[in-house]
């Protein structure tokens, strides 16, 4: 069996609907510092707070308008 990472174009009025885990793609520039992708994923999600996983794989808690502010288009 062959499973691959679904990407859809959703706005963050459907951030409640998804099941979780799930990630954001950051929207931004990219240059020679930051020459990839960045992503947000997201573990928990509630009206008024997250948690994320960051860089280091540690569990943050974070408000839910910082997840929602740093929401792009992509969402996997």
């Amino acid at each position: 069996m062959h499973l691959d990472l679904v990407s859809l174009d959703l706005g963050p009025e459907y951030a409640m609907m998804l099941k979780r885990p799930f990630r954001i793609r950051i929207p931004g520039i990219r240059t020679a510092s930051l020459p990839f992708v960045r992503y947000l994923l997201v573990c928990e999600l509630s009206d008024e707070w997250g948690v994320v996983i960051d860089a280091d794989g540690k569990e943050q808690m974070v408000s839910a308008d910082f997840i929602l502010g740093r929401w792009g288009t992509k969402i996997s």
